[in-house]
């Protein structure tokens, strides 16, 4: 039976380290589930019997990095 959702979960943060130059941290969960997958054994041993399985997949991901803000002198202007 397939167990059929998707969750994703995070939070993270920023701080400005110098003018125009923040650095950020972010945690990020990823969970898709459980599925459940059937095996049939080949090759080395044939004799073995077929099994089933259930398949978790979860993901953790931590990102640090950097970023750089141009400073051109204020925003752009239209002009008619």
């Amino acid at each position: 039976m397939l167990t059929a959702y998707f969750v994703t979960v995070g939070c993270g943060a920023c701080q400005l380290l110098a003018a125009g130059v923040p650095v950020y941290t972010e945690y990020n969960y990823l969970d898709f589930g459980t599925e459940p997958t059937f095996f049939t054994p080949t090759g080395a041993l044939p004799g073995q019997p077929p099994f089933d399985e259930d398949i978790r997949q979860k993901i953790q991901v931590v990102k640090v990095g950097t970023n750089y803000k141009f400073d051109w002198g204020g925003p752009l202007a239209e002009r008619y």
